[in-house]
């Protein structure tokens, strides 16, 4: 099977793949290489007719199939759980012969740990905490016994303890699962099989590897190759100057007679003019000759902070929150977060505590200070103006020099040159995030505000991501439920509760 945009860009290109029982494959690659779009298409490809084409056959033998999508539907949101349970569509009318199910979705929520009066209560879909929404949206799949399950990133939106919960289940689910996450730790612990798509080449070759092995272990065996094929290009290029250097001389050599020649001495000239008619013969046999290439991952980052003159006794932060509100709903109180010098700092907390809000009521303190504060929104559109270019995004700065350097940034990102001249709201999310990252790094600022700023990112970007930050030397704030992310770079780790934030001390040891 194949997969094209309309385009013209191949996102798959001869796909053959079978799903056993068993099997717990993890599908990995940058966003915007077609990993949910596959997952649709197996699922129903009328989801994705609209903006790709594909060739081939997918067999289903008349499997039922469970498919969790990275969003939810917007015209869920508005409906009460009970009635997300009965209804295939929003629209759909429940006929009451359905409510004779509720003892068997009462007693698979047990199995979820989902609390029943979610459902008893009708509770609307949108006041869920992002846990109990996955939870409620896998007891619909379940209820209807899938013989396959198909999950588009369920650990996004989750807090520590739903992900917790979530890896627990799918290690011990036995059916044929395929699924998509940025969570490494999850990939490492669930996995049993990895399909990873690349596109290279800027983009204009599409590439998939199958290999029946964990996570970790496929990340181990690509570092190796990665890194033999490097030093087996690096040594080609090194016989292939030494050749070109030695041809030079030669030339060198050859070209000088010639033109000291005498015209006394015809013999001698064409016997020069023979040897340099074969010196270039042998140029043209060098050049025609072909080398090896170091490889170029497509999820190789190559951006930095660089110097970020910070004291360690400087006060950076004293702030205190009587009460956390959100639409006149006391979220927490008593919050205090006193900060001095280039500290890093997580923020964790359940769904629905008001992290988000908390870390916004920290930005419009810092902004008034004569520090240089830089901020990394969960939703992308409260810091960029989707409808202008990542360049114009970057900087505004019409210097020939500065557009080059800012293009060179976006190069190292692997943002085509179509990709940067065009619209940011055509990006993918994991895009996004790098142009997010970027505009920080362009910006130097002595601190840090990040909302969740590995969500979108690929599994195989965020040791890179991670690594930049962990060297950030000015004071970075973040909110994250990534726990490699806690686990790489916290030197001091809270949570938000409702009497406000506690330090956690065993995440910072």
């Amino acid at each position: 099977m194949s997969i094209k945009n309309h385009e013209g860009r191949f996102l798959l290109k001869d796909f053959s793949f079978a799903l056993n029982q068993g099997d717990k494959i993890a599908l990995i690659g940058e966003e915007g290489n077609g990993k949910s779009t596959l997952l649709k298409l197996i699922y129903n490809n009328e989801l994705v007719e609209t903006y790709v084409t594909y060739f081939g056959s997918i067999s289903r033998n008349e499997q039922i199939i469970g498919y969790l999508p990275q969003y939810l539907d917007d015209r869920w949101l508005d409906i009460g759980t009970m009635d997300f349970l009965f209804k295939e569509q929003p629209a759909s009318v429940i006929k009451s012969e359905q409510y004779n199910d509720l003892f068997g979705y009462y007693r698979l929520a047990t199995q979820l740990k989902l609390n029943q009066t979610i459902i008893d209560n009708n509770q609307s879909m949108k006041t869920l905490s992002g846990g109990e929404r996955i939870k409620v949206q896998l007891l619909k799949i379940l209820y209807t016994e899938p013989d396959i399950l198909l999950l588009d990133e369920p650990t996004n939106d989750l807090d520590l303890n739903a992900l917790e919960w979530l890896e627990d289940f799918l290690i011990n689910n036995d059916k044929p699962l395929l699924f998509i996450s940025h969570d490494e730790i999850l990939l490492s612990n669930v996995a049993n099989g990895i399909i990873h798509m690349e596109q290279l080449k800027k983009k204009s070759e599409a590439v998939h590897t199958i290999v029946r092995i964990g996570y970790q272990e496929y990340i181990k065996r690509r570092s190796a190759m990665i890194m033999r094929d490097t030093m087996i290009a690096n040594k080609d290029k090194e016989e292939r100057d030494l050749q070109m250097e030695k041809w030079r001389r030669i030339y060198q050599s050859v070209d000088h007679k010639q033109a000291t020649v005498t015209r006394q001495d015809p013999h001698k000239a064409k016997m020069l003019k023979r040897k340099m008619h074969t010196v270039k013969a042998i140029k043209h046999r060098l050049d025609k000759q072909e080398i090896s290439h170091a490889p170029d991952p497509e999820e190789a980052i190559n951006i930095f902070f660089g110097d970020i003159e910070l004291p360690t006794n400087r006060l950076i932060l004293d702030f205190y929150l009587p009460e956390l509100q959100v639409a006149k709903r006391v979220l927490s109180s008593n919050i205090r977060l006193t900060l001095k010098g280039p500290k890093h700092v997580l923020i964790i907390g359940d769904n629905g505590t008001g992290k988000t809000t908390l870390l916004k009521k920290i930005y419009e303190q810092l902004i008034d200070t004569n520090l240089r504060v830089g901020y990394m929104a969960q939703d992308y559109e409260e810091i960029m103006d989707v409808n202008i270019t990542p360049l114009e995004y970057i900087t505004n700065d019409k210097d020939k020099n500065e557009l080059t350097k800012i293009r060179q940034y976006l190069g190292s990102l692997k943002f085509t040159v179509n990709e940067v001249e065009n619209k940011i709201k055509n990006l993918s999310g994991g895009q996004k995030a790098k142009l997010a990252l970027l505009k920080l790094v362009y910006q130097r600022p002595q601190v840090l505000l990040l909302d969740e700023p590995t969500r979108n990112l690929s599994p195989l970007s965020n040791p890179a991501i991670r690594k930049m930050l962990s060297d950030y030397q000015g004071c970075l704030i973040a909110i994250s439920h990534d726990r490699m992310f806690i686990r790489e770079l916290a030197d001091e780790v809270y949570e938000l509760k409702k009497d406000g934030l506690w330090q956690l001390y065993n995440y910072a040891e």
